[in-house]
């Protein structure tokens, strides 16, 4: 029984979908053209990530480095629940959007997820992979559930300007505030009774 709330956690039913469902990789949004490129990091753990990254297309481009959005999932969500927010980010802010699977997720390798401990190190990857780009000027973490807890720890590292100015703002939505607390909800809306 201790297995099946351990697994809800660590081990979540993982989202399947095809990079089809991305939608195509090339597309208009009202008098503006955009790109879809899919890419694969890898992080400090060897687990390669699946991302992708939505921009105008090059000949489009208003300038070079342009402010991007780092979406962040849920726990069992996955580069698709991002993907929705194309459109508005690009079209209507002139914002680029970057999506990724965290490890464990999605179409990424790993086996389990940590409910943000691990995937700092996947944001950790994605923000040098920006910055090597030298396409992004500001860059916002926005997350979800899991993705705004890993937002907040990974914020937390700011001990120098150098870190703090590669982040400009964090959008968190849903964060958990107390894993201790959330297992025990967790497991009473399922039916799992837990020792208290």
């Amino acid at each position: 029984m201790m297995d099946e709330v351990v697994n809800l956690f660590i081990r979540p039913e993982r989202m399947q979908y095809t990079t089809q469902q991305l939608g195509p990789k090339a597309v208009q949004f009202g008098s503006a053209y955009f790109k879809r490129t899919d890419l694969v990091l890898t992080n400090p753990r060897g687990l390669k990530l699946q991302c992708s990254h939505w921009e105008p297309e090059d000949s489009k481009r208003p300038c070079k480095q342009l402010p991007c959005v780092l979406y962040l999932h849920g726990n069992a969500g996955s580069r698709l629940d991002g993907s929705e927010y194309a459109p508005f980010l690009l079209a209507t802010y002139g914002i680029t959007l970057f999506v990724v699977d965290t490890a464990g997720c999605g179409l990424s390798e790993g086996d389990f997820i940590s409910l943000g401990w691990y995937e700092q190190e996947d944001v950790e990857t994605v923000i040098t992979y920006l910055s090597k780009s030298n396409t992004v000027s500001r860059l916002c973490l926005w997350g979800r559930s899991m993705g705004a807890v890993t937002s907040l720890l990974y914020s937390s590292k700011f001990e120098t300007k150098e870190t703090a100015r590669r982040i400009s703002c964090l959008i968190l939505d849903s964060p958990f505030c107390s894993l201790l607390k959330m297992v025990p909800e967790v497991a009473d809306k399922i039916d799992i009774k837990i020792p208290k």
